[in-house]
């Protein structure tokens, strides 16, 4: 009589089990570090945003009449239409000093019916390099516009760069319209 010893598993059995269990947790770890990237991608499009919106809403606070003028200018070359305003490098806050990162651009232009280009305005960036040529974002652009006597467009565009090196932006556009009939 021939006595049957299998009580347990061969060691064949335990190393395939062992390359499945490591095959999986190796995916889930991939999983978890492209998550990761995801969420940072997220975040800096949510505080470019932030950063894009906050200057919207203050520059439509401006009477219609002095909106594009020096007057109303949050930067040192004045925001005559079609004159690029750029602030940055920012941190989250909007700021130039305080908490780093400063990794944001924000970039302003008011378009009227007048504008028909776009200036460079005082060394604006894009994700780091100048606003000029091929590195001018369509979103900044005020010749695809038709706009009236009455109307103004507030384009506000905000750039940075991710850790590796790739360009991000969020722009937003409001328009501002003269109520008064003048």
């Amino acid at each position: 009589m021939k006595q049957n010893n299998s009580h347990g598993f061969s060691l064949l059995e335990m190393m395939i089990g062992m390359v499945l269990i490591l095959i999986s947790v190796m995916g889930f770890a991939s999983m978890i570090a492209m998550q990761a990237q995801g969420n940072k991608v997220a975040r800096g499009t949510d505080e470019a945003a932030t950063l894009a919106q906050a200057s919207v809403e203050s520059l439509s606070n401006v009477q219609f009449s002095v909106l594009g003028t020096d007057v109303a200018s949050p930067c040192l070359n004045g925001l005559t239409p079609g004159q690029v305003c750029n602030e940055g490098p920012l941190n989250r806050l909007g700021t130039t000093t305080g908490d780093p990162p400063f990794l944001y651009h924000r970039n302003i232009v008011i378009c009227d019916n007048t504008t028909s280009s776009v200036l460079a305005g005082s060394s604006p960036q894009y994700c780091g390099n100048a606003l000029t040529g091929i590195n001018r974002p369509e979103q900044l652009a005020c010749s695809t516009l038709t706009l009236t006597s009455r109307e103004k467009m507030i384009r506000v565009l905000v750039s940075w760069n991710d850790k590796y090196g790739r360009c991000h932006h969020v722009h937003t556009d409001s328009m501002s319209f003269d109520w008064s009939g003048s």
